[in-house]
C-alpha cells in the first residue's frame, strides 16, 4: 500500500479550470500518461464539483499509477485549516493524490506541477509539507533519493 498525500493552493488563486490545464500540462512534460475524466460530478448548473484524474507511466496495467481526485469546491473549506503550515495566507486543499506507490513518479509530476504553480505545497499523510524549493532541491539532486516521499524535507 502507498502513501497518500494533498496539494494545496492559496484560496484567492483557484482557478477550477486552470488547475485541471496544469495537471495535463504537467503530467505531459513529466512523460506521464494522463486520463483524466474517469469519474466526474456536476452540480445543478452544470459546473464540475470534481474530476478524477489516473496518472500511471504505462498503457499497460501497472502498479505504477496513482488517482488524484481534483475539487472545484475550495470556497466550501474550512479557512486556517492549514495556518499551522502558513499563517499567512488562507491555503485550501484542491488535489487529493491516493495511494502512490511510485515515489519517483510522484516527484516528476508534482515538480512540472509545482514549475506552473510556485506557491502551491505538497502534504502527505506523514504530515510533512513540501515547496517547490523542497522538491525542485529533490528533483535536481544528482543521486535519486527513492524513499524522498518518507522523510521530512525540513531535517
Amino acid at each position: 500500500m502507498g502513501l497518500s498525500g494533498i496539494l494545496l493552493k492559496k484560496k484567492e488563486k483557484f482557478d477550477f479550470d486552470k488547475l485541471i490545464y496544469d495537471i495535463r500540462c504537467a503530467a505531459n512534460e513529466a512523460s506521464i500518461i494522463c486520463l483524466d475524466g474517469m469519474e466526474y460530478e456536476k452540480n445543478n448548473n452544470g459546473t464540475y464539483e470534481y474530476v478524477t484524474f489516473v496518472l500511471k507511466d504505462t498503457e499497460v496495467e501497472t502498479d505504477n499509477q496513482f488517482i488524484m481526485y481534483v475539487y472545484n469546491d475550495v470556497h466550501n473549506m474550512v479557512d486556517g485549516m492549514f495556518n499551522f503550515i502558513d499563517e499567512k495566507n488562507n491555503y485550501q486543499q484542491c488535489i487529493n493524490i491516493e495511494d502512490f506507490r511510485s515515489c519517483k513518479m510522484l516527484l516528476n509530476f508534482i515538480y512540472e506541477y509545482m514549475k506552473l504553480n510556485l506557491d502551491d505545497i505538497f502534504y502527505d499523510e506523514l504530515k510533512w509539507h513540501y515547496t517547490f524549493t523542497d522538491i525542485e532541491k529533490i528533483a535536481k539532486s544528482e543521486n535519486f533519493d527513492s524513499e524522498w516521499c518518507y522523510k521530512n524535507p525540513r531535517e
